[in-house]
């Protein structure tokens, strides 16, 4: 264990220092389900300000959150974040009473622009499924806000089976599901 996490604090400096035109920024105080979702929800916010009144009230923000949850398999997260022409949206009815586009992401916008890069670790999931265990998830990479890639560490002598043999367990136990 002490190794994964000696390798875990050197693959996080490692990829704050990578990178072309933006920089992963560790964001250490994200641990939770409920921090990625306040943190994504800071980055729609912020890269939508043009389109909101203010910052999303909670019935808005629980309009994006069902949208997000509501994508079951890979493929739909593939479309999701695909979207129309290189363009995510998410579409909400605001207190208003308008009706808006969110962009989550803008393929224009991937190695520069508004896309923000951020690396979070030992993200602790709560059980789905009843009678399961939590989970806490090694390394994880952000991609506006969005968990988009886990990386699941172990030590040198560990087969690499391991680790695939963990990320199935967790897809069964559907902790890729909600953010």
């Amino acid at each position: 264990m002490a190794g994964e996490l000696h390798f875990e604090n050197e693959l996080i400096e490692h990829l704050q220092r990578i990178g072309g035109s933006k920089q992963w920024k560790y964001e250490e105080s994200i641990k939770t389900t409920e921090d990625l979702w306040e943190n994504f929800r800071r980055i729609l916010q912020q890269n939508n300000q043009e389109r909101l009144d203010g910052p999303l009230s909670d019935t808005e923000f629980n309009q994006v959150k069902k949208e997000i949850t509501n994508i079951h398999t890979p493929y739909q997260a593939g479309q999701f974040l695909y979207g129309l022409n290189g363009i995510s949206q998410v579409e909400i009815d605001t207190d208003s009473g308008r009706h808006v586009y969110l962009t989550v992401f803008d393929q224009k916008q991937v190695g520069a622009g508004s896309t923000v890069y951020q690396i979070v670790n030992q993200i602790e999931r709560e059980p789905i499924l009843a009678g399961r265990p939590s989970r806490r998830f090694d390394v994880t990479l952000l991609i506006n806000g969005l968990p988009i890639i886990q990386i699941e560490e172990k030590s040198d002598t560990n087969d690499i089976n391991q680790a695939l043999n963990q990320m199935h367990q967790y897809a069964k136990e559907q902790q890729y599901r909600d953010i």
